[in-house]
């Protein structure tokens, strides 16, 4: 029987590897998936404010048309996307992170 450090055999180590490994790639899929939808939100936000400054006459206007205000615009969209991404995804996310990396096996035949 091939073992590793406390007493767990190569083949439990490499499943337990295996899910980490998937546990990752299940948070980064609801990483992307949350960004995704966070930009397509902040897209259509916009299309709407463009839409309500053509229609309104009133004094508030959406200023999206100035082309200095872009950068400052993009810093509130990342800034946004990062919020809304839950506390708990980014604590998973970590959590998994660490699990992975910090998994030092060493076998013993």
């Amino acid at each position: 029987m091939t073992t590793v450090n406390q007493g767990m055999r190569v083949e439990e180590t490499k499943q337990i590897m295996a899910q980490c490994v998937a546990n990752a790639i299940e948070a980064i899929a609801i990483y992307e998936t949350k960004t995704s939808m966070t930009r397509e939100a902040m897209s259509q936000t916009k299309r709407l404010g463009d839409k309500v400054a053509k229609n309104a006459s009133n004094k508030k206007k959406w200023e999206g048309n100035h082309s200095g205000n872009s950068s400052q615009q993009n810093k509130g969209l990342k800034g946004l996307e990062h919020t809304l991404l839950s506390q708990a995804t980014r604590k998973s996310m970590l959590e998994t992170y660490h699990r992975v990396t910090s998994a030092s096996i060493t076998i013993i035949a």
